[in-house]
C-alpha cells in the first residue's frame, strides 16, 4: 500500500483559526509519502523507518503487536507514533487486528525543519490507511485546528473554518496579478505547534472581534488586485496579531529596512514568512542570514 499527503502553509488566520476565524490555507507541492508492506519470517508487529528528503533515516523503531515500543532511535518520536496508532485502533478496532509483521517506510519530500507539516501529513496518511476520520485522529492524538489536514488532501487554496468545532472548507482561487511578487522565506527557527497553541489559548482578548476583523482581511485578500493594497492587508493583519499575541511583528523585529512587507505564516517567530517585493529579494534575505527564499508559485500547489 502506498499513500501521499501534501504539506501546508497558512497565509491568514494563524492562531485565530482555532476560534473559528476564516483562514486562507495553501497545500504545498512538497509533502510526505508512506509505503506499507508485509514482512515474511518476522515476529508480529511493525518495523517503522522514517526517511528525510535526501533518503537518510531520521527515525527507526520496532513496535509489538499491541503497539508497545520494542526498540527506537528516538523515544519521544516513538511515543508519538504509539499514540497515533492507539488512537487509530480506537477509532477503527479492525485496524491492524489481523496484521502480522509490517514494514512501514515514510519519506519526507521537504526539509523536516521547514514546518510544512511532517506531523499533519503523517496523520492524513495514517487515517487513510486505518480508514478513519483524519480530524478525529488529530483531535484524539494531538489537537489543533485541522487546516493542515485539509491541505494534505487538496490541490489548491482553501478557505478553512471551524464552525461549532467542525471543520468546514472550500477550494478557492488565489491568482492575483502580483503573484510573482510574493516570496517565501525560511527563518530557520522551527516552532513547536503544541506549545504555541497552549500559549495562545492562555491569552485574554476580545476573540469575537478579532475573528470578525481577520475574516474581513481574509476575504479581501481573495478579492484584491492591487499590489500595494495587498501589502496594506498584510500590515493590518500583522498589527492586529501583534496586539493579540503581545509580540513584535517579524518585519519590525528582523527586517525593518526591507522595502516590502513581511508576514508570519502560521506560528510566529519561526518557519516560513511571506515577503512582498517587486524585485527578487533573495540577496537581501541571504545577507540577513536566511538562505532559503522560494517564489510563491514554486512552493504552492495549483500553480
Amino acid at each position: 500500500m502506498q499513500f501521499r499527503a501534501n504539506g501546508k502553509l497558512l497565509l491568514s488566520g494563524e492562531y485565530l483559526v482555532l476560534d473559528g476565524a476564516k483562514a486562507l490555507a495553501f497545500p504545498t507541492k512538497l509533502g510526505q509519502r508512506m509505503q506499507i508492506s508485509a514482512k515474511q519470517d518476522a515476529p508480529p508487529g511493525i518495523h517503522w523507518v522514517s526517511k528525510l528528503e535526501d533518503g537518510s533515516v531520521w527515525f527507526e523503531g520496532r513496535f509489538g503487536k499491541k503497539n508497545n515500543i520494542l526498540t527506537a532511535t528516538d523515544d519521544a518520536v516513538a511515543q508519538q507514533l504509539v499514540k497515533l496508532l492507539l488512537e487509530a485502533t480506537h477509532l477503527n478496532p479492525e485496524f491492524l487486528l489481523d496484521a502480522q509483521s509490517l514494514y512501514v517506510e515514510t519519506h519526507l519530500e521537504f526539509n523536516r525543519e521547514w514546518g510544512l507539516g511532517s506531523s499533519s501529513t503523517l496523520i492524513a496518511m495514517l487515517a487513510e490507511w486505518a480508514n478513519v476520520n483524519p480530524y478525529q485522529l488529530l483531535n484524539g492524538a494531538f489537537g489543533g485546528s485541522g487546516y493542515d489536514i485539509a491541505c494534505a488532501s487538496h490541490d489548491q487554496a482553501l478557505i478553512y473554518q471551524l464552525q461549532n468545532g467542525e471543520p468546514k472548507f472550500n477550494e478557492v482561487s488565489f491568482s492575483p496579478p502580483f503573484l510573482d511578487q510574493l516570496w517565501l522565506v525560511y527563518l530557520g527557527k522551527k516552532q513547536v505547534s503544541s506549545q504555541e497553541i497552549k500559549r495562545y489559548n492562555d491569552l485574554r482578548f476580545d476573540r469575537e472581534k478579532a475573528v470578525y476583523d481577520i475574516n474581513a482581511i481574509t476575504e479581501e485578500m481573495l478579492r484584491v488586485k492591487n499590489f500595494s493594497a495587498f501589502e496594506s492587508l498584510i500590515l493590518e493583519h500583522e498589527q492586529l496579531m501583534s496586539g493579540i499575541l503581545q509580540a513584535e511583528p517579524v518585519k519590525q523585529r528582523w527586517f525593518m529596512d526591507f522595502k516590502g512587507q513581511v508576514k508570519s505564516l502560521g506560528a510566529w517567530g519561526g518557519d516560513f514568512v511571506l515577503a512582498t517585493s517587486e524585485i527578487d529579494p533573495t540577496a537581501y534575505f541571504q545577507f540577513k542570514g536566511c538562505d532559503t527564499v522560494i517564489p510563491f508559485r514554486q512552493m504552492m500547489k495549483g500553480y
